[in-house]
């Protein structure tokens, strides 16, 4: 139910007042003691039989660098046109082992509708969420209105996740951390069996 006040909040705002989804950059944002943070690589296909195309920055950062090439693209856009062509695949349910902390990560909480829209961007973003080699390694794959959501691998190996699958894991966060049922604010962090994990909380973004 929160999730879809939540939603509702989103597409109200963004009919009513143009509020794109996808914006912010990343200027500083705080971790877990004894993270490091790396530039967040994705990879992917925008729309159907195109080239691979791969970049280095948060979900709001690489559309921005896509719309350089093509003025008239948005993550939305791509997602509708793959959506019309059968292309796009739902999200996976990950072997998730439930493991949600509260109120840890980043350094503090942001409210829950900034980080639904980074939730959002990674629904319809096409391609894959990649991070290198850890452990304690994280990577910042949104920032949208000061709410940050991380990607952190503990893994001696480098990861690439859909980044569709990753949302599932920002709205179990908000699900479980977030206060007055998606109207509030949120923080938190959960973990994954194959040994990583999502942050979701406040940012500085510009």
């Amino acid at each position: 139910m929160a999730q879809y006040v939540l939603y509702l909040l989103i597409i109200g705002l963004t009919m009513e007042y143009g509020i794109v989804i996808s914006t912010g950059v990343q200027t500083h944002n705080a971790l877990l003691d004894g993270y490091s943070v790396v530039p967040l690589h994705w990879s992917g296909a925008i729309e159907k039989d195109d080239e691979i195309l791969s970049f280095n920055g948060t979900i709001q950062e690489i559309e921005a660098k896509i719309q350089e090439s093509n003025p008239g693209f948005s993550w939305k856009m791509s997602f509708e046109q793959r959506a019309g062509n059968r292309e796009v695949s739902n999200i996976q349910d990950r072997d998730q082992n439930g493991n949600i902390v509260c109120d840890v990560g980043s350094d503090g909480r942001a409210s829950t509708l900034s980080i639904g829209v980074g939730s959002m961007a990674l629904k319809y973003a096409a391609g894959t969420c990649g991070i290198g080699p850890g452990p304690r390694v994280c990577t910042q794959i949104s920032c949208a209105y000061d709410g940050g959501i991380w990607l952190c691998n503990d893994n001696a190996w480098g990861i690439d996740l859909s980044c569709n699958d990753i949302a599932a894991y920002v709205d179990n966060i908000i699900d479980q951390c977030g206060t007055d049922q998606g109207h509030g604010d949120v923080q938190g962090q959960e973990f994954d069996t194959e040994n990583y994990n999502v942050i979701v909380g406040h940012a500085v973004c510009t």
